[in-house]
């Protein structure tokens, strides 16, 4: 048990990385078009 929970680490701390990096890509993203959207608005 032990030396399969080391052997999948790696790949399940890689994949956590993955998504936590597309999901701070994506909260990014959802800012600023809300930021352009209350722009919009203003104008």
């Amino acid at each position: 048990m032990t030396r399969l929970r080391r052997k999948n680490i790696p790949m399940l701390s890689g994949t956590v990385a993955a998504m936590s990096r597309l999901w701070v890509t994506m909260s990014i993203v959802a800012s600023i078009r809300a930021l352009r959207s209350m722009s919009n608005w203003d104008r």
